[in-house]
């Protein structure tokens, strides 16, 4: 099972060595910010696939909270691969179940740890200061 694991974390690896997460709202944002990434417009962070869920791609219901779970836990083996994960930080960022959940997740990884894999490296964007700062 492991080497079967370890085949597909490798191919989501590869279609997103960032992992973007965001606020629906902020989706236009959200959207330049990956362009840049890719193209190679912010220093010291090398040219390279970054992966995001636009609105409506994974669910468009209203969730119950065991629903929710399911999909955080969806969204886990995506995060999980990535090398970094940027969030995408504005007003209303903390304030979603969602975006607590995938911090809930990176959380858990960097103290647990994965199948013995690092955790990715979270960085944090700032787009009224187009800034961006490593966690420590």
């Amino acid at each position: 099972m492991k080497p079967s694991l370890d085949l597909v974390d490798t191919r989501r690896h590869e279609s997103g060595k960032i992992f973007i997460s965001f606020r629906r709202s902020d989706d236009p944002g959200v959207r330049r910010l990956k362009d840049r990434i890719e193209s190679g417009q912010f220093p010291g962070v090398a040219t390279q696939p970054v992966r995001y869920f636009p609105p409506g791609v994974l669910s468009t219901e209203l969730m119950p909270e065991q629903r929710r779970w399911s999909i955080l836990s969806m969204i886990d083996r995506f995060l999980g691969p990535a090398d970094e994960v940027w969030v995408y930080e504005s007003e209303a960022y903390y304030n979603s179940w969602w975006t607590l959940g995938e911090l809930a997740t990176l959380s858990y990884r960097k103290r647990q740890g994965y199948r013995g894999k690092q955790p990715p490296k979270l960085r944090i964007f700032n787009p009224q200061t187009d800034e961006s700062e490593h966690d420590k």
